[in-house]
C-alpha cells in the first residue's frame, strides 16, 4: 500500500464522520468499487456545499443586511403595541 492510502486509511479510521472508516478499510468493504463510489459521492457534496457557502457569502458581501433603529433614547413604554391580525 503506498504511503498516501495510508494516510487515508489512519485517517479513515480516526475520523467520526459516518463511512469513513468502511471507505478506508478493505477488509469490512472488500468491493473497491464501492469505496470509490462513496468516495466520489462524499467529495462531490463536499464541492457542492462549499460551492453554496462560497455563493452565500458572496451574495452576503454585495447585500449586507442592516437594522437601523431610528431613536433609540425612546423608552419602550411609549412605542405602540403591534397587532395581531389573522
Amino acid at each position: 500500500m503506498t504511503t498516501v492510502g495510508m494516510l487515508f486509511q489512519d485517517f479513515a479510521n480516526a475520523v467520526s464522520i459516518h463511512g469513513f472508516a468502511y471507505a478506508g478499510n478493505p477488509d469490512l468493504v472488500g468491493n473497491w468499487m464501492l469505496r470509490k463510489i462513496f468516495l466520489i459521492i462524499t467529495l462531490t457534496f463536499i464541492t457542492l456545499a462549499s460551492i453554496l457557502l462560497w455563493n452565500t457569502f458572496q451574495d452576503w458581501e454585495a447585500n449586507p443586511v442592516q437594522v437601523a433603529i431610528d431613536n433609540p433614547v425612546v423608552p419602550i413604554e411609549t412605542l405602540p403595541f403591534p397587532s395581531v391580525t389573522g
